[in-house]
């Protein structure tokens, strides 16, 4: 059905402007009961029911994604931290149907936002950079140790991440076809202490974690190449004509984003095991995409009329559409996160949430701390 193809390939992208040609050749297209003119309000339709939906769900997705940056479980460093996480955004699944006036209806077609962005990071507290550090957990009998002043290099965390990765996926993984993905990021964010980190009650049976004002600079970008080989679609008319179109895909995709969050963040340590993180932030964000799909192949065509007429009409017709757009990213968003990170002495193994009042996004965090 159409309704397949639809929600695989179309689902990658979001437009604000757009150009399309949906056309049909060959005798087999006169059993095809739709004019030019209703090949281009299919499309329109499409695009008021559907697309503009869709690609703003991913554009919501794709910053919401850029943001997963920050290594789970941190509020305030007073070592090093290195390791790696794989953050995702998504937007909520819908089936929604696409009601063409005089020509038909797609039913339960998936519309739905998804965005994933891989990154390895650095962090550290640039007093320990620089021989200042300061550990406020750490006892201190004779009181030796000066509290830190409120420009003292132990305030201030500074980390850094990215990745630059290609990927080729043919007929495996559950991909049909033939995909190329390149994926890339860069940035880094310079956190505050605001408040250090204490003893509630029993040493590490619980400890406030402290709390961190941070800014950062993210860029994340995209370059996705996908190809699928006579895949079926099919789809009736209001007139009782079914179509069966055997066509080949070719969907291009680049995303370009870079996002500034600034975001306050705190927690605390319970059992020494565990480490809770909490956290509210506000994002500005540019970027835009761009976008080329194209379907070319043959048709098929049934029906009362159309077995009537096929021993006659037996030459080969053809169906294709091409999609080109573009579009930008939502400017601004606001959001909250939670965490929780396992804490094995060094090695610290955690899960976030981040969510939006619409958004939602996840990552999974490995790294060790010194």
């Amino acid at each position: 059905t159409l309704i397949g193809v639809s929600g695989l390939t179309l689902s990658l992208f979001w437009p604000t402007a757009a150009q399309a040609q949906i056309s049909c050749s060959g005798p087999k297209c006169a059993l095809i009961p739709i004019t030019q003119d209703e090949y281009n309000r299919m499309y329109y339709e499409f695009k008021d029911q559907y697309s503009s939906d869709l690609f703003e769900d991913m554009a919501q997705a794709g910053v919401i994604a850029n943001l997963m940056n920050a290594p789970v479980g941190t509020v305030n460093l007073t070592g090093w931290t290195v390791g790696g996480n794989l953050g995702a955004g998504y937007k909520s699944a819908e089936e929604v149907d696409i009601d063409i006036v005089g020509v038909g209806k797609v039913e339960d077609v998936t519309r739905a936002g998804v965005a994933i962005n891989p990154r390895f990071f650095l962090g550290m507290n640039l007093g320990a950079l620089f021989g200042q550090g300061f550990d406020p957990l750490e006892e201190d009998p004779d009181g030796l140790t000066p509290t830190p002043g409120w420009f003292s290099l132990s305030k201030f965390d500074l980390y850094v991440s990215g990745i630059k990765h290609t990927e080729r996926i043919n007929n495996e993984k559950g991909i049909d076809g033939v995909l190329r993905a390149t994926v890339k990021s860069q940035g880094f964010e310079v956190r505050y202490h605001l408040v250090e980190a204490s003893e509630i009650f029993g040493g590490p049976v619980l400890r406030f974690r402290g709390v961190s004002l941070g800014v950062g600079y993210l860029q994340s970008s995209q370059k996705i190449t996908y190809t699928r080989p006579e895949n079926s679609v099919d789809f009736t008319l209001d007139e009782g004509v079914t179509v069966q179109w055997i066509g080949n895909d070719l969907i291009q995709l680049k995303n370009d984003f870079t996002t500034v969050p600034v975001e306050l963040r705190t927690g605390i340590q319970l059992l020494y095991l565990f480490n809770f993180t909490v956290g509210v932030g506000y994002a500005w964000s540019t970027g835009n995409s761009s976008l080329l799909l194209a379907r070319f192949g043959p048709v098929v065509v049934n029906g009362d009329l159309a077995s009537a007429l096929n021993a006659v009409n037996s030459g080969d017709s053809f169906l294709g559409m091409t999609l080109a757009e573009d579009g930008s990213a939502p400017a601004r968003i606001y959001y909250g996160r939670a965490g929780v990170e396992l804490n094995l002495a060094m090695i610290k193994l955690g899960v976030e949430g981040l969510f939006t009042p619409d958004d939602y996004g996840a990552s999974v965090a490995l790294r060790v701390e010194f």
